[in-house]
């Protein structure tokens, strides 16, 4: 099963993250993607995504912290039984709960195993994460080598089991933005497993992953619209640009439809809303490169001017 993965941006530079945290959760964004049923706002996930983007201009990193909670909420709509939805859904909104995520499908860590009164134990080395020391919720992978599978469950941060550390660079210099996630056999119970080991590929399962390219494809057209305009309009990135914002419209108006369908998504649904989505992405990630790449050579001819 392959893995769409939000990308990082660069962690060197310190970041308010608990004022960012708190800031979120007094916004009301947080509760955009939940259904009114469960206390949420419902928008369509056009609206949410313009949100990011418009966002992304302004702020990356505090961008890429939303869009991850937003497709966290997703996961439990896709993923989540109905009784964990009604457990989970309501209780974000209320308690303003933010989510962030520590799933990793490549790798074989670190291994779940079987808890002989139901539901798992995990330990070994997580993911390396993007800010997940003030989120109050993460969605989790772990891998169970009987089944060759990977699970994916909800913990709380503060479960004992869960040690949070920074990460360092090359000479030891702590990176603000980035967190290493240690398992010490942390208790996994059966109500927290969204996708148990060995479950067979499901349509919204691509759903999720389609969802998590388009949420990138709107992050990197936020950070392209912070290049300025005299060096964003030229060559072949206004194209780009231009035909990457609208295959995100065409791509969310196809997720807004595929999650219509509930239950009833077919496989041929969710693919179709997973390739544009792949395509949003790839056109976006060229027209931010195309503004980087200009905007790098015009610094060099107005450095060599000087």
């Amino acid at each position: 099963m392959s893995e769409a993965r939000l990308h990082s941006p660069d962690p060197r530079t310190p970041r308010p993250m608990a004022g960012w945290a708190a800031s979120l959760r007094d916004s009301g964004l947080l509760a955009l993607a939940v259904p009114r049923v469960f206390a949420g706002m419902e928008r369509d996930w056009g609206e949410i995504f313009a949100g990011v983007r418009h966002l992304a201009e302004q702020e990356l990193e505090l961008a890429r912290r939303l869009a991850l909670h937003h497709l966290q909420i997703a996961s439990i709509r896709l993923l989540g039984s109905p009784e964990q939805q009604r457990r989970l859904l309501p209780a974000s909104v209320e308690r303003r709960w933010l989510w962030s995520e520590a799933v990793d499908l490549r790798r074989a860590q670190p291994e779940a195993q079987e808890h002989w009164r139901g539901g798992f134990l995990v330990g070994g080395r997580g993911s390396d994460c993007f800010a997940v020391e003030d989120v109050d919720r993460l969605l989790i992978s772990a891998w169970h080598a009987p089944s060759r599978a990977h699970l994916i469950a909800v913990a709380e941060t503060g479960r004992a089991g869960i040690d949070i550390s920074g990460l360092a660079d090359g000479s030891g210099q702590f990176l603000p933005a980035g967190q290493r996630l240690h398992y010490q056999w942390l208790r996994l119970h059966p109500e927290d497993i969204l996708v148990p080991p060995g479950l067979p590929p499901t349509p919204c399962g691509q759903l999720r992953e389609g969802l998590t390219r388009l949420a990138q494809a709107n992050l990197d057209l936020g950070q392209a619209a912070r290049v300025p305009g005299d060096v964003a309009g030229q060559g072949e990135a206004p194209r780009l640009l231009a035909l990457a914002l609208r295959l995100v419209e065409l791509a969310a108006e196809s997720f807004q439809a595929a999650f219509a369908r509930g239950g009833a998504l077919t496989f041929r649904e969710s693919a179709a809303a997973s390739l544009l989505a792949s395509e949003a992405e790839a056109v976006a990630r060229a027209g931010l490169l195309a503004c980087l790449r200009r905007q790098a050579l015009e610094a060099r001819l107005l450095g060599a001017a000087l």
